[in-house]
């Protein structure tokens, strides 16, 4: 695969930020920012730190803590593994979340379909585009994601609030799409009178959060 984001990446294995370089299989820690790999098989994976993620190959990976987003598109399956069980599906887009200090793994489907199975109770489960599951040490729960419940924690940095598409990024010379990622919003200022100054905008619904 190749690095395809980084931003404000910190790595604690032997890898480098700079765009394009190649990753292959192996363990990559990263202590702080965000990095995107696009797999040969098409998938790609955003990484948010801290996370320590075992790549097996283009078609599987472990997560040992932290936080992945796997866009797998591609017709090709894509399995990720966690100590309490693993994921496969292909047309997909979900969160996995793995507490270091707690025996859970979290997953938030996006869109598409995905496989969900735990390990030492053998239950599986299908999850659709809304809906959420947790492994635990003994059980697999899984549930419909509500706008009115409480934000889940996400270990001790915070809790996690989607903009549900409430964003928008501007660029001094109106050329968005030479310049910046859709899919991330990003701030950035530009050295010198190049004009690609990146503004961002986005909204939260915070009525939730007390």
């Amino acid at each position: 695969g190749n690095l395809v984001l980084a931003e404000g990446v910190v790595w604690e294995s032997n890898h480098s930020s700079e765009l394009g370089s190649p990753i292959s299989r192996g363990s990559l820690r990263m202590s702080s920012g965000i990095a995107s790999i696009q797999l040969d098989s098409g998938v790609i994976l955003t990484l948010e730190a801290p996370v320590r993620l075992f790549l097996k190959g283009s078609g599987k990976a472990s997560l040992q803590f932290g936080t992945v987003i796997v866009d797998a598109h591609e017709k090709e399956e894509f399995y990720l593994e966690t100590a309490q069980g693993q994921a496969v599906g292909s047309g997909v887009e979900y969160i996995m979340t793995a507490e270091r200090k707690e025996d859970r793994s979290d997953i938030e489907v996006l869109s598409g379909s995905v496989f969900v199975s735990h390990d030492q109770s053998r239950d599986a489960v299908q999850l659709e585009s809304g809906h959420r599951a947790s492994l635990l040490t003994e059980q697999l729960e899984s549930k419909i994601a509500s706008h009115e419940e409480e934000p889940r924690a996400q270990s001790e940095h915070g809790i996690r609030i989607r903009s549900e598409g409430r964003a928008a990024t501007f660029i001094r010379n109106n050329n968005p799409h030479k310049w910046t990622r859709p899919e991330f919003l990003t701030l950035k200022h530009s050295e010198g009178d190049s004009g690609f100054d990146q503004y961002a905008a986005i909204a939260f619904d915070l009525s939730a959060v007390s």
